[in-house]
């Protein structure tokens, strides 16, 4: 493995957030074992087996007990720990498994999570992007005290290729809208994902597009399991609540039980989304994302969501009564092809019961073979769509060290592409309602909704926004 700058927010920086940032590295796989091993460059620099590629290294800050970060819990020299468990000594350099680790509870909670959750299920199907390897860092500020997840490189996630869509669409526009065989391939993608995910007992917990990547094959592939937990667990983790966009209103309303269908949800509004190029609900906080999601979807009943009652907060907030809406108004397509509409349906549900499961929505007819509209787009079509030709990898051949010097550089410059196109394609969402500042709903009054409404109307301005 090779890390090509140690300074943190260095040339090298993809991303970056809360969790830490994400960089672009140097890998090389070995074959003989069949052990998808990261090894250091001073072990192959004479070694002309496997085969190299540009690594993506997620670092989670705070991710190592503070307490062990003095006694390097990792081994004897923290070597880098095999995503197979496997134990490895060539070169005389140590490798620790990642039971290990966890044996020791060196991590994070947070940190294990997400670790325990990719060695499960991420080597086992092409849209899940596979964990290379995994380590503590060893350089910068970070060291110590921050572990490393090491994945392929993906050219871009599906946000900014939303987002790059999205901003060429127009009269003059060179792009345009998604086809629905570009559409149908990546909602297969996002579905095969989370059923595998599911089918494997884990809840992915913040389904969004920016945590799917387009992969150099062309998948999609479902990332980020930085709030991943098990179905088995009595309830989901504090900190586990997605992007707001894409949450479930059960969420929203206190359901702490990790439930398969809040994923479900997402994957629904990111296909409202691709097929609009717009995001469905727009909300600045959870209050104004229910609402959203309630003028669309219609306010809880008995008939429409039984169970809504019992959600630790259900009641707190009274929402005027509201009819839901076809489909259709919101996602045109939907309009011609009913299959298109019962699939929106089954994921974009108000009730969570009525979702169906990843499983079954990958058996509609839509996303079928029998459909009666385009088939899936092949990855190579797939990959036209979605990734703009400045962020397209030349491939790697690596001989000697000058033609490692030359990769670094490469990399550095896809970087900063990266970073630029990110940048470039920022986007504050779309308000369906047209009424951006406008909230249905009665909060209990506690001085400030009626102090807020005589001011607007003492003011003579326009009406208050909430109402006693």
């Amino acid at each position: 493995m090779i890390e090509i700058d140690a300074n943190r927010y260095g040339n090298h920086s993809i991303a970056s957030g809360s969790f830490g940032e994400v960089s672009i590295g140097l890998y090389r796989l070995r074959t003989p074992r069949n052990c998808r091993l990261a090894v250091a460059i001073d072990d192959i620099i004479d070694d002309a087996s496997g085969s190299w590629g540009y690594a993506a290294i997620k670092t989670v800050r705070n991710a190592v007990v503070s307490d062990y970060a003095s006694q390097s819990p990792f081994g004897g020299d923290w070597g880098f720990a095999a995503v197979n468990g496997a134990a490895n000594s060539d070169h005389g350099r140590s490798t620790t498994s990642v039971e290990s680790i966890s044996q020791a509870n060196q991590l994070t909670k947070e940190a294990y999570a997400e670790l325990a959750a990719l060695r499960a299920i991420s080597s086992e199907n092409p849209c899940i992007v596979p964990l290379l390897a995994a380590y503590p860092s060893r350089q910068g500020i970070m060291k110590d005290s921050a572990l490393s997840l090491v994945f392929p490189y993906c050219m871009i996630d599906l946000s900014s290729a939303i987002a790059r869509r999205r901003k060429n669409v127009g009269p003059r526009g060179p792009h345009g809208m998604l086809s629905d065989s570009v559409v149908k391939a990546i909602c297969r993608d996002i579905l095969s994902g989370l059923d595998h995910c599911h089918r494997h007992g884990f809840i992915h917990g913040d389904v969004n597009p920016a945590n799917f990547v387009v992969s150099s094959m062309g998948r999609v592939q479902l990332a980020d399991f930085g709030l991943a937990c098990r179905t088995t667990e009595e309830k989901r983790p504090g900190h586990a609540l997605c992007a707001l966009s894409y949450r479930a209103p059960e969420l929203m309303l206190g359901e702490t039980r990790p439930i398969a269908s809040g994923d479900i949800w997402g994957a629904g509004l990111i296909l409202s989304e691709l097929l609009t190029l717009r995001i469905m609900f727009t909300g600045r906080s959870d209050i104004d994302q229910l609402n959203r999601i309630f003028d669309v979807m219609g306010t809880p009943s008995e008939v429409r969501w039984p169970d809504a009652s019992s959600l630790p907060d259900f009641g707190k907030i009274r929402f005027d009564p509201r009819e839901p809406r076809d489909l259709a108004t919101i996602v045109p397509r939907a309009g011609i092809y009913e299959d298109l509409r019962d699939l929106l349906r089954a994921t974009i549900a108000l009730d969570p019961a009525s979702r169906s499961s990843a499983k079954a929505c990958l058996e509609m007819i839509w996303l079928s073979t029998s459909s009666t509209s385009s088939l899936p787009a092949d990855p190579s079509l797939l990959l036209k769509a979605l990734v703009p030709q400045e962020l397209t990898l030349p491939p790697i051949s690596l001989v000697d060290e000058a033609d490692i010097n030359e990769a670094k550089q490469r990399a550095v410059a896809i970087a900063a592409s990266r970073r630029k196109a990110t940048k470039s394609n920022e986007y504050r969402g779309h308000d369906y309602s047209g009424q951006s500042n406008s909230f249905h709903c009665r909060l209990s009054s506690n001085g400030l909704c009626s102090a807020v409404r005589d001011y607007y109307v003492e003011a003579g301005k326009v009406d208050p926004i909430m109402q006693k």
